[in-house]
């Protein structure tokens, strides 16, 4: 039997006649039988009408003190020692390192994508049905212990069920626009019936007369002048504006993700807004014209701080935003030169 300690040991439910302790008798260890144990608590308890509970009621160590009380209440304490920790074992020699041998992959279909399937596994994929999972069980054995199986599940889709036909006899039964053989539509350039007889209205976007529009099959517009989204190409399109905003609740070190946003602050404590240093890294680094905006929507101090390396330029050298709702704006000038403009 290993060496454990004697709380390490399971617990007996019971004491037998055959059972063996260890005890001490004038200095003396000596073996202690269940058949002398039993002999010696039932002298020990007559005249008392029997043994009502034996109960632990301390440990110091490695003594644990155990109380008798006997059916007419009178009490009586005894002691056990427990063995002392062993000296530690000698180190086991070094076991081979794992090493995989073999691998093998399976799979199995199954109606049920959470409970794993217990028919046949096949080697390879089979034949797969709309609406069930595929099961894929991969079993790992290594040259010592037991093999590691995983599995994985996927779920094979449902076709959707459309309404529409899309053919050209169907949404273009005059025939306006040409169509490819099969009857695929093809992008073609039409005028727009109330443009022919004419002229186009003025551009109200750039102050120049428009040209004709044109549209394709299934009666989608399109304009073929700039519109307001190109306009803006420079900054964010409409449809990415939201993106663009960015809330920060505390102190944070700028990176490559926030180059043309607008920082959002809305903190009631002190935060400071932190510049990295480039690191030669075009994956990493601010391209030199990146534009950032800060504005501070909550009440505490907002300070905008190069880290080493890094220069600010400001009016007087400025470099807190100076009141709620105040924004500021960064530009990179030069590679770690920053211009800082705004309520400062």
């Amino acid at each position: 039997m290993a060496d454990k300690r004697i709380n390490e040991l399971p617990a007996a439910s019971a004491v037998s006649a055959a059972d063996l302790f260890v005890l001490e008798q004038s200095g003396v260890a000596k073996k202690l039988t269940g058949t002398i144990l039993e002999q010696w608590l039932l002298a020990l308890a007559a005249g008392h009408g029997g043994i009502a509970s034996i109960d632990l009621t301390s440990s110091a160590g490695l003594v644990d003190t155990y109380t008798i009380t006997y059916a007419d209440t009178a009490s009586q304490t005894f002691t056990v020692t427990n063995g002392a920790e062993g000296p530690r074992g000698a180190t086991g020699a070094t076991g081979s390192p794992a090493n995989l041998v073999s691998y093998e992959v399976v799979y199995q279909t199954s109606a049920s994508g959470s409970v794993i399937p217990t028919g046949d596994w096949s080697s390879s994929v089979p034949t797969l049905t709309q609406g069930q999972f595929l099961w894929t069980r991969t079993t790992l054995t290594f040259n010592s212990g037991s093999p590691v199986v995983g599995y994985g599940v996927s779920y094979v889709g449902v076709d959707g069920i459309g309404s529409g036909d899309m053919r050209a006899a169907v949404y273009d039964p005059n025939g306006l626009v040409a169509a490819l053989p099969g009857g695929i539509p093809q992008y073609v350039e039409v005028q727009i019936p109330a443009y022919e007889t004419s002229a186009p209205p003025a551009d109200t976007e750039n102050g120049s007369a428009g040209t004709n529009n044109t549209i394709a099959r299934g009666n989608h517009s399109h304009q073929k002048d700039s519109t307001k989204a190109d306009l803006v190409s420079g900054k964010v399109k409409p449809s990415e504006a939201s993106s663009s905003i960015v809330s920060v609740t505390s102190s944070k070190t700028l990176d490559l993700l926030d180059a043309g946003t607008l920082q959002k602050v809305s903190s009631s404590s002190d935060i400071t807004i932190t510049i990295p240093v480039s690191v030669d890294d075009e994956a990493l680094d601010f391209p030199v014209g990146t534009e950032i905006e800060i504005c501070r929507y909550g009440t505490g101090a907002v300070t905008i701080a190069g880290a080493a390396g890094v220069t600010i330029n400001s009016a007087d050298s400025a470099t807190s935003i100076s009141n709620q709702y105040g924004c500021v704006c960064l530009k990179q000038m030069a590679m770690d030169e920053w211009l800082l403009a705004g309520d400062l």
